[in-house]
């Protein structure tokens, strides 16, 4: 049975960065860690876009963004660059395979839906493996039921 933590809070709570520093000391209690984390940018008070930054070479990858991208696709109020969404995906495959822990940031009510990360974390799921969700806490027990995760460690951020 796989070890799930999920990372929760609301939007601009945290979530990415207690990722990021739970990434650093599970690497410092010699877990290797894979993955990514999506750290944000804001503008005029929103989210204005998103990067994957791989959590073992550092790399980083334009994600989304509230502007338009030629031949990145449009879902609600953000376009995602589908380049992108295919490297995440094989991130997580490679990583999977050779990481104690898979940090996939963030898992919502795309992946519900089955867009973005979810059938990706579906196919995780699947084969037992240790990760780290983070996850807006409006969508915690929804995402839980969805993907059917058994007894999840909830952590949630600091910041309300």
């Amino acid at each position: 049975m796989s070890n799930i933590i999920i990372i929760t809070g609301k939007q601009g709570a945290g979530k990415t960065t207690m990722c990021q520093k739970l990434a650093a000391q599970m690497h410092e209690d010699g877990s290797i860690i894979g993955g990514f984390i999506a750290p944000g940018t804001w503008k005029n008070g929103l989210r204005h876009s998103f990067d994957i930054l791989d959590l073992q070479t550092f790399k980083t990858y334009a994600f989304a963004s509230r502007e338009a991208h030629n031949k990145w696709k449009k879902i609600h109020s953000f376009y995602f660059n589908k380049q992108s969404i295919t490297k995440g995906e094989e991130l997580l495959r490679e990583h999977s395979l050779t990481s104690d822990w898979v940090f996939i940031d963030e898992v919502g009510k795309f992946e519900i839906q089955g867009k973005v990360w979810g059938p990706i974390l579906r196919e995780l799921l699947d084969q037992d493996i240790d990760m780290v969700l983070c996850i807006r806490d409006t969508f915690v027990d929804e995402v839980v039921a969805h993907f059917e995760i058994k007894n999840p460690l909830i952590l949630p951020t600091k910041k309300p």
